[in-house]
């Protein structure tokens, strides 16, 4: 079972632009701490969300850290 205990859209948060590369939709994706035989599975379902291009060389990065049995989810470049 999952809860989203969080969401800040980037509307809501002051100072924020997007950009055309912040559009398209091509991310590199981190996943930490995704050991376990579950973890294994939800690290799966997240990497899903995005394309996968091994050629891409991009700035944005998306980490998903599991600690304490809590995601943890950052969008960054």
């Amino acid at each position: 079972m999952f809860f989203l205990i969080l969401l800040c859209e980037n509307a809501s948060v002051s100072g924020t632009v997007l950009s055309k590369d912040a559009l398209c939709g091509f991310l590199k994706v981190i996943l930490n701490n995704f050991s376990t035989r579950l973890g294994h599975s939800v690290a799966r379902m997240f990497a899903a969300l995005y394309p996968h291009d091994p050629e891409f060389k991009g700035r944005q990065v998306v980490t998903y850290h599991n600690q304490r049995d809590f995601v943890f989810f950052r969008h960054h470049r």
